[in-house]
């Protein structure tokens, strides 16, 4: 089906023909598999019967159904075409790189489901104080949130309309560059029934490399921009470059030339001269006195 409209664009020399098959691929792009959020969570139940402490009891209750978001991403790949698949992939990379509820990094699941590791190891007996057991339920569950922040403050700042913006353009570029496999220099290619895979598998794997290496470069050039204070005044600033340290006006003033005073009478040098120490006046009057000076030696 990729072949439909790479190969067909590829092989049209009329402009109107490739705006018309860009603009059906996107169409029918968009309309593949939506991108879903689901739940899951770690469970469990408090038995009073196993607890005696009613303290402790009240302190597992509020975790017994801890819930965390997903991406809908399960699919029967034997009834998904190939352009199901590129929506996939762009689905799947927009909820590892931009969407701040899913996809948070192993440690913040893995201590979200401690809390439930702690209760059966509590009813075990593996706590002989009940103050151990409150501290490491705090412990954890403040641990998880840390993660949390840590891993959505690492993600990318963009809307999901914003992401399908940036996706037509990345397709825009992957259309143009595109080239068949049959004709691309690099590859020596031919079709393999025995392992099904044809020119669409190629074409698949053409467009979703194309599309991870665009985002990762994105990625790279949006890190480049980071949060920083000016050494002079403080204030924050975002560098375009690696070894910028002041704001641009600190950096404007830096540039302008100090104010020089005289250094007999401290009145202020209007248009200074390189390396010159003295006012006008200042200069005559010093003058003068080496003059006399001059003089009186020549006399003795």
């Amino acid at each position: 089906m990729l072949g439909i409209y790479f190969d067909r664009y590829y092989e049209s020399n009329d402009v109107e023909e490739k705006k018309r098959l860009r603009k059906l691929f996107s169409k029918h792009l968009w309309e593949s598999i939506p991108y879903e959020k689901g739940h899951r969570s770690f469970r469990f139940d408090v038995v009073d019967t196993l607890i005696e402490d009613e303290a402790v009891r009240e302190l597992f209750k509020p975790y017994q159904r801890i819930t965390y978001k997903i991406l809908k991403s399960r699919h029967n790949i034997n009834k998904l075409e190939k352009l199901d698949l590129v929506k996939a992939r762009i689905n799947s990379n927009y909820g590892v790189y931009c969407d701040r509820d899913i996809y948070l990094g192993k440690e913040y699941y893995k201590y979200l489901g401690h809390i439930r590791n702690i209760y059966f190891n509590y009813i075990d007996g593996k706590y002989k104080l009940v103050e151990e057991v409150k501290n490491e339920v705090n412990d954890t569950y403040q641990k998880a949130m840390q993660l949390k922040e840590e891993a959505q403050l690492g993600k990318l700042n963009m809307s999901w309309d914003e992401y399908q913006q940036f996706i037509e353009k990345c397709l825009d570029r992957i259309f143009e560059n595109y080239i068949p496999i049959a004709e691309h220099p690099k590859i020596d290619w031919q079709e393999n029934d025995h392992f099904e895979w044809d020119e669409d598998n190629g074409i698949l794997s053409y467009v979703n490399s194309s599309l991870n290496g665009y985002l990762k470069n994105y990625i790279r050039d949006s890190n480049k921009l980071k949060e920083k204070s000016c050494v002079q005044c403080g204030t924050t600033i975002t560098q375009a470059k690696t070894n910028q340290k002041y704001c641009n006006e600190c950096k404007s003033l830096k540039k302008r030339k100090p104010e020089l005073r005289c250094s007999q009478c401290g009145i202020k040098i209007d248009n200074p001269k390189p390396r010159q120490r003295f006012c006008e006046l200042c200069r005559k009057e010093k003058d003068k006195q080496r003059h006399k000076r001059y003089n009186k030696t020549r006399k003795k």
